[in-house]
């Protein structure tokens, strides 16, 4: 399995980096590209756990906060027939003691529901 994400200061933030672009899957070509700012930095590991430390890195977030928001698409009736986006890596994120669950919600604009996690700092700002 391949886990990947695209990587990128969140806009209007004071240092955290968005994590977007998720992905859990056997082929990276498979990776949905929605947002194009992420498409020159994609980072990508054979496990969730050398993803989340790939993303840590010096190179990376460099000890920032990072934001995870994973998307569960609403089909045309309203129901939520699929898992969330990159599920796999959602559970990883989930079970890890240093992340703060923000909470789940709705989309307003779209109706999809969000389940946003931040991966605490791992280094004092330098």
């Amino acid at each position: 399995m391949v886990f990947a994400c695209g990587l990128d200061q969140a806009p209007f933030c004071c240092g955290f980096k968005e994590a977007g672009d998720l992905y859990a899957g056997d082929d990276i070509t498979d990776m949905p590209n929605y947002y194009e700012y992420y498409s020159g930095n994609i980072i990508q590991s054979d496990t969730a756990e050398g993803l989340v430390s790939e993303l840590i890195g010096p190179d990376q977030a460099n000890g920032r906060p990072v934001l995870f928001n994973f998307v569960q698409y609403k089909d045309y009736k309203g129901d939520f027939p699929n898992e969330y986006q990159a599920n796999e890596l959602r559970e990883y994120i989930a079970s890890r003691t240093d992340v703060l669950h923000i909470g789940t919600y709705l989309n307003p604009s779209s109706g999809n529901r969000v389940d946003s996690y931040v991966l605490k700092p791992t280094a004092p700002n330098e």
